[in-house]
């Protein structure tokens, strides 16, 4: 792959790659496939025989897996510097999910054997990459805790605090969620119905706590939000 300037110190403030040498992160570059990530490109299905490792250069992906019913459940957004299907790493595992993109950017890529040689030469990967899925785990255990034991309107509320982390940025109104998403996909991160989301965002709308269209969010009072989400009122 030819190098462009930027790239190499781009990764080093990656989480997969934070700390380590200029070697690691040479060979790790050198080994990448660079590819574009086009809004709603699937870049694999679950189930699938798990070939490749992606980061996420710029753009979003969306995890999603589907139920006995057909329904999607939204699992995670995958943001800029962020890992997508270590699971890959792995012998003989298949993705545990679909994974589309939201919004356009472009990835890093390594095949399997690939990824696991530069774990195996350079131990600082293998241990970031830990680091990331026992984070990844500990959020999951914490939505499940909300999920079965929070009312409705704060989880609703720290979902939209979470996105707003990993996707907000500022404009005059207040922090916009910077990538397309709908009332449904709130509702499926939350843990709710449609219903329940609408319903939720209309009167915080009139409160004046968010401004809603067409896929996009705006937090316009975020103080106000944390009070919901942090039970506080």
């Amino acid at each position: 792959m030819k190098k462009t300037p930027g790239w190499k110190s781009w990764l080093a403030t990656t989480s997969l790659f934070e700390g380590l040498a200029d070697n690691a992160i040479d060979d790790a570059l050198n080994a990448a496939i660079f590819i574009p990530l086009h809004k709603n490109k699937i870049l694999f299905n679950e189930g699938e025989p798990a070939v490749m490792v992606h980061l996420v250069h710029r753009g979003r992906v969306k995890l999603a897996q589907v139920n006995e019913g057909g329904e999607e459940i939204i699992l995670r957004y995958i943001g800029p510097g962020e890992l997508l299907a270590l699971v890959a790493s792995l012998k003989e595992r298949t993705y545990p999910a679909t994974a589309m993109v939201v919004q356009e950017g472009q990835a890093f890529c390594w095949e399997s054997r690939i990824f696991r040689d530069l774990m195996l030469r350079h131990s600082g990967i293998a241990l970031n990459a830990l680091e990331i899925v026992a984070g990844r785990l500990l959020d999951f255990q914490e939505r499940y805790r909300e999920q079965s034991t929070e009312r409705v309107e704060r989880r609703v509320a720290k979902t939209l605090l979470r996105l707003t982390r990993h996707a907000g940025r500022r404009v005059r109104e207040g922090v916009l969620i910077d990538f397309p998403l709908s009332r449904q996909d709130i509702a499926e991160l939350s843990g709710t119905t449609l219903y329940s989301v609408s319903r939720i965002l209309s009167a915080w709308e009139k409160r004046g706590l968010v401004k809603t269209g067409r896929e996009k969010i705006t937090i316009c009072k975020l103080h106000e939000l944390v009070v919901v989400g942090e039970d506080l009122i």
